[in-house]
């Protein structure tokens, strides 16, 4: 019989918590797999890379069409806080997102073919991102080729 309300306290306890965060502070929790997934170690990480050629563009052009959507999605404007040994998302403000456009739409040079891409993105996906800034970037190859550019996208799973 303890059992169940041991278990029926903890969760009133956890929920009153979370929706306590969530109202006081704007922060939402992480759903068990997200957590799963930020707490990696050097052993793993849980890494998506994803390139796609899109007709050749301006560096500044592609990265003002990409900031633009970034700002519309909370998600993608979060960082991971951990209170109380919780993990909750942390939206950050526009201005500190545009300050580090240059980090997160990375201006990338010297690659051109499809083998040296493929290095690339195997070195991007081993390197992890600091949990205390968002878990994307994009890198952009404007020169790819004389009519194409490619963007490779990385995010934490």
């Amino acid at each position: 019989m303890y059992g169940w309300l041991g278990f029926l306290w903890y969760a009133i306890g956890m929920t009153i918590f979370t929706q306590s965060v969530r109202i006081f502070f704007g922060m939402h929790r992480q759903s068990s797999i997200e957590k799963f997934f930020s707490q990696d170690d050097r052993r793993q990480s849980s890494q998506i890379v994803h390139f796609q050629k899109i007709e050749k563009m301006p560096y500044a052009d592609f990265q003002r069409k990409i900031l633009s959507k970034v700002l519309q999605y909370g998600r993608l404007r979060s960082k991971i806080v951990r209170i109380l040994g919780r993990s909750f998302f942390k939206e950050l403000p526009e201005y500190e997102i545009l300050q580090a456009a240059n980090q997160l739409v990375v201006k990338a040079k010297g690659i051109h073919d499809e083998k040296r891409l493929a290095e690339f993105m195997v070195q991007a996906q081993c390197r992890r991102e600091s949990l205390d800034f968002v878990q994307w970037r994009i890198y952009y190859f404007e020169d790819y080729s004389p009519n194409e550019s490619v963007f490779v996208f990385k995010c934490a799973h």
